[in-house]
């Protein structure tokens, strides 16, 4: 790899961390903010539509775009949310839906573009160091964030997530040198399915446990404390992920999706600490689809196909997890838990049979 293009990736890389620190601070102020509101769990989980959609849209938008636009696109989404920041600093309940919409589209420009970029780079390890410097960053954004609301309040959380998106503006590299990349076969959709339950998995923790926390009573601190472990848990798993052997996509696959599917159980048990725990496990195997299956999306497809697949089977899972969770749980409680946590397993039993049964074939 060249110097100036190490130079590139390393800047993608702390533009993608402080956009993190900003973003997923901004994002637990939102649930926060509407349960202080009033409103119910199925009106966070509509945030969740709102946060997923922008996803789709975009990534159809960026087929047409070549690289310096996508690099643009980038910077104004920083600068962008960078104002939005400040706006959200006058707590203001009147533009609390728009600055929310606003917000969404913007991220999502964001982090499609970033995608996009890392498929330029010439280090093969690029996506997973881009997955884990945001991984880690979203296990200390809810407790940072949790102590700043207790003490100071929702304001000053405001104004230090405008400074992040300032500084990730900064950083954002300017130019990309084109890589070419031939790509001999595309991804295979069974394999990355798990990027659906991954976006099920987040949607449920996001825009239910969050709420769920603060209904219970429980003050910021306590809720960024138990909101960020099963964040602490993903961190961990993305910085271990970055130093493991790749193995064959079908056996990552089925080990993402038997661990996003942990919180079946909770219409069993739903101790706050029970909670907290399947959650973890099931942050773990996000994790492992959010670095392995991204990576194997990235050397399969072009970069805008490849980004169009795994934004749109997290985004479909997303709104599955949060409108559709936040539905269910509004009505039934942890028993919502059932229908959305059993698909991962029922996948992972369908695709052991469809490959014994291939096999079985092949022997004949």
């Amino acid at each position: 790899m060249n110097h100036k293009n190490n130079i590139t990736s390393l800047n993608l890389i702390i533009s993608g961390l402080m956009f993190s620190i900003g973003w997923f601070s901004l994002r637990f102020s939102f649930t926060l903010l509407a349960v202080k509101y009033g409103f119910s769990y199925y009106d966070v989980g509509l945030f969740g539509v709102l946060f997923a959609m922008p996803l789709i849209a975009v990534s159809l938008f960026q087929f047409r775009l070549n690289i310096d636009r996508v690099s643009r696109e980038i910077r104004v989404a920083s600068a962008g949310l960078f104002l939005v920041g400040l706006l959200f600093c006058l707590n203001d309940r009147t533009i609390f839906g728009l600055l929310i919409a606003a917000a969404n589209i913007l991220q999502a420009f964001y982090w499609i573009g970033t995608e996009i970029s890392l498929s330029y780079m010439e280090d093969k390890k690029a996506a997973e160091k881009y997955s884990a410097s945001w991984g880690i960053i979203g296990f200390v954004a809810p407790l940072a964030s949790g102590a700043v609301l207790q003490l100071i309040g929702f304001r000053w959380l405001f104004f230090i997530s405008a400074i992040a998106f300032l500084v990730s503006y900064i950083f954002t590299p300017r130019n990309f040198r084109r890589i070419e990349r031939s790509v001999s076969s595309r991804p295979r959709i069974f394999y990355i399915l798990p990027l659906l339950f991954t976006g099920i998995s987040i949607g449920f923790y996001v825009y239910i446990f969050i709420p769920y926390l603060a209904k219970l009573g429980l003050n910021y601190l306590a809720i960024g404390f138990a909101s960020a472990l099963p964040a602490f848990a993903s961190a961990v798993a993305f910085a271990v992920l970055n130093f493991t052997k790749e193995r064959h996509i079908r056996h990552t696959s089925a080990v993402s999706s038997i661990l996003l599917s942990a919180p079946v159980f909770l219409f069993l048990f739903h101790d706050l600490w029970f909670v907290v725990v399947t959650l973890s496990v099931s942050e773990i195997g996000a994790s492992l689809a959010f670095t392995k299956i991204l990576a194997y999306i990235t050397s399969t497809s072009s970069p805008a196909t490849g980004v169009f697949y795994y934004e749109s089977f997290f985004s479909i899972g997303l709104i599955i997890g949060s409108a559709g969770g936040g539905s269910l749980f509004q009505s039934v409680g942890f028993y919502s838990v059932i229908p959305l946590f059993i698909i991962p397993l029922i996948f992972v039993m369908s695709a052991e049979a469809i490959h014994h049964g291939t096999r079985g074939r092949a022997a004949i």
